[in-house]
């Protein structure tokens, strides 16, 4: 089986509002003997389909599954999109859809499989093609290390455990979401109201307020003058002063990086001379600063901040094991690692109790091994640090902090101007002010993972995602700015342009993308051939346009879909005709009907009725439907007007809207225009008015008066 063609549609498409991979196979001959080769084919994928030895690929196995997908096929294309899905799915991405159509002289096979994220759905394909190759079965590509590959490819192609949770709190509110780059850069809404994030760190958060968070001396002595309770230390120039600090402040104390976040060069509890020297080499590998400071007694604990409130806090406990009075240490620490609550992996709840020279050093230090017998209820700590990673353990205390506390680490917060932050504290109890038990805060963080605050490490999870996209897009609003898509012939260019020009006259910048061009405002960009996919995302990504004007053609609608998912206006100037291309009738409403579907339930569908193939598309009386034609006695916009619908014509050197038999507005056209332009200048007209006011109400007052004054000639008419 060969491929001849692939491509993708991360938007709205001919197969789906989901994304969606297209390939094209080469001419398949369905023929009585096709039921021995597919029934040969099932045979070999279901023992090539087998078990695994790793436990991450076992997770994700289900033979059961496999089969009953290899049972359902009657075709080589079904088998082929079959298998694509069922490799998604071994990868972390389940799919469920795929769709498969033969049209064309040569009898062309099309297959569309839905996907998550784009380069797995491809690889998968890949693998597929070689599974389904009449190749001998031990020349079949490894399971498992299909699998890994596969898995592999998810992590790098998916968001991770801080910027997923953030797009999906978007998705969720209806916000449209744009990758920027092969990484975690996001756009959330579209032009000017746009915001954008990488991780945690936002379009707000301040180049200097992220450097003054990651000097951790400069951070400690604001707080310090602030009042705000930070443990003592000061700069180090070589190992013997890190122990002469060390000696100043009083053992034990810590040794870090000037300026490094995550915990990286951090060395907890140091007791002895030998300890501080190596903690110093250690932290000179990442910074030439070195900070040492005294360590604070208690727990350590997190607290996420965005914009001045706390939404989360977690205590972090280090690895250890608590004592029955029987088993060893080793023996407690094997116990604890079959908790199915650990794994590696974001999909458990804790790490495993790693076992290494530094575990044994803290047991030494207590004079214990791994072979001591601990009492019953004794609590062993296997590390100071207590970062997840390393078998540490959540809890969360969110409603547990004291108020002061809570001011305390928002003052911190303010001081560096983060927008959104982690506080680290030390405390014995967040219960109590920090003042009453010698705790203190250690760090501000810019930037910070979010994923310690969410299930499963955290239970119950805290809506630290909805905080961050609630402080770029306040609740109640999407992001999104309106959009007029034109669909049609040599026409939609004329009328696109017409649009961009009288929405001109709001004052708001308005993005033109057509056929000739891309205009921002009063700046032309030259890019021709912008009646496409790309020229309308060139719009949504530029942060000064508030309002969108894109033409799309045929093609491009059948070729790439839609560059967005929901629009206010659509208009529909003839029915399009590509000459060059074999699409049937069907074919072209089926892409017409990809843009009718992204219109709102409130928005607008404006159409030239004059065309019959259009007015063939709509119902009369359809809530949506702006019925236009020169001729205000056309039989369709009569009977649209008198089951309540909305309909634009010319009357004398006029055009005039009317709903359900009102007339609501009217504006003077010139009576220099011959038939094909007063259509044009009327569906412009209509997305005008459409965007002033929801179509099928009839209310004058709902036209703003601006437009009364910024539109001399425009007359608002009473009912």
């Amino acid at each position: 089986m060969r491929i001849e063609k692939t491509r993708a549609f991360p938007g709205p498409n001919i197969w789906s509002r989901q994304p969606v991979l297209e390939f094209v196979l080469e001419p398949i001959r369905e023929t009585g003997g096709d039921e021995f080769s597919l029934r040969r084919c099932r045979e070999r994928l279901l023992g090539w389909y087998g078990t695994s030895p790793d436990e991450k690929i076992a997770r994700v196995v289900n033979r059961h599954r496999f089969v009953q997908r290899l049972e359902r096929v009657r075709t080589a294309a079904g088998l082929f999109a079959a298998l694509v899905q069922e490799l998604q799915t071994l990868a972390g991405m389940p799919v469920t859809a795929h769709w498969i159509e033969t049209a064309g002289p040569r009898s062309t096979t099309c297959v569309a499989v839905e996907f998550a994220e784009e380069p797995i759905a491809r690889l998968a394909v890949e693998f597929a093609a070689r599974l389904v190759d009449e190749a001998p079965a031990q020349s079949l590509p490894d399971f498992q290390e299909c699998v890994r590959e596969l898995r592999d490819c998810a992590k790098e192609a998916c968001f991770g455990g801080t910027t997923g949770p953030i797009v999906e709190a978007a998705c969720s509110r209806g916000i449209p979401v744009v990758r920027l780059d092969g990484d975690c850069l996001v756009q959330l809404g579209h032009g000017a109201r746009q915001r954008r994030l990488m991780g945690s760190i936002t379009s707000r958060t301040g180049f200097l307020s992220e450097a003054i968070s990651r000097d951790k001396s400069l951070t400690k002595q604001l707080l310090r003058q602030m009042g705000i309770p930070v443990p003592p230390g000061r700069l180090v120039s070589d190992a013997d002063d890190a122990w002469a600090a060390a000696c100043e402040l009083g053992l034990p104390v810590v040794v870090k990086p000037r300026d490094e976040d995550c915990g990286t060069g951090v060395s907890l509890m140091l007791k002895t001379r030998e300890q501080i020297s190596l903690a110093y080499a250690q932290a000179r590998e990442y910074r030439p600063d070195v900070l040492v400071e005294r360590h604070l007694p208690g727990a350590a604990h997190r607290l996420f901040v965005v914009n001045d409130r706390l939404v989360a806090a977690i205590r972090r406990d280090p690895a250890q094991v608590v004592g029955d009075g029987r088993q060893t240490i080793a023996q407690l620490i094997a116990l604890a690692n079959r908790d199915p609550r650990r794994g590696e992996g974001p999909e458990y709840a804790m790490f495993p109790i790693v076992v290494d020279e530094e575990a044994v050093q803290i047991l030494a230090d207590r004079q214990l091994s791994l072979n001591s017998i601990p009492r019953p209820d004794e609590a062993v700590a296997l590390r100071y640090d207590p970062k997840a990673g390393y078998g540490g353990t959540v809890l969360e205390v969110t409603e547990s902090v004291h108020p002061e506390t809570i001011a305390a680490v928002c003052d911190a917060v303010r001081v560096t101007g983060l927008d959104v932050a982690g506080v680290d504290v030390m405390a014995a109890d967040i219960a109590l002010p920090l003042g009453e038990q010698q705790g203190g805060i250690l760090e501000v963080n810019g930037g910070p993972a979010i994923y310690l605050h969410r299930s499963p490490f955290c239970e119950p999870s805290r809506p630290v995602a909805e905080a961050i996209v609630d402080s770029l897009i306040p609740g109640g609003e999407t992001g999104r700015i309106p959009i007029v898509a034109v669909l049609g012939d040599a026409q939609a260019t004329a009328v696109a342009r017409q649009v961009a020009r009288l929405l001109d006259a709001t004052g708001q910048t308005v993005g033109l993308a057509a056929a000739d061009g891309i205009r921002v405002g009063d700046a032309d960009h030259m890019r021709p051939l912008a009646n496409n996919a790309s020229g309308c995302r060139t719009l949504l990504l530029h942060p000064r346009v508030e309002l969108a004007v894109c033409e799309i053609s045929l093609k491009s609608l059948r070729e790439e879909g839609l560059a967005f998912d929901k629009c206010q206006v659509a208009i529909l100037t003839s029915w399009p005709t590509v000459p060059e291309t074999a699409d049937t009738p069907d074919m072209i409403e089926r892409c017409l009907r990809v843009l009718l579907d992204s219109v709102y339930a409130r928005g607008a569908v404006i159409a030239n009725i004059d065309d019959p193939s259009l007015a063939a598309l709509f119902v009369p009386g359809d809530d949506r439907l702006v019925a236009v034609s020169h001729d205000e006695n056309h039989p369709y916009l009569f009977e649209h007007r008198e089951r309540g619908g909305t309909t634009v014509f010319a009357d004398g050197g006029d055009a005039v809207i009317n709903c359900g038999g009102q007339q609501i507005a009217r504006q003077t056209v010139s009576a220099k225009m011959d038939d094909a332009h007063v259509v044009s200048w009327l569906l412009a007209f209509a997305a005008d008015c459409a965007l002033e006011q929801p179509v099928g109400q009839a209310v004058p007052d709902a036209i703003d008066r601006r437009r009364r004054q910024r539109v001399p000639a425009h007359t608002i008419c009473a009912p």
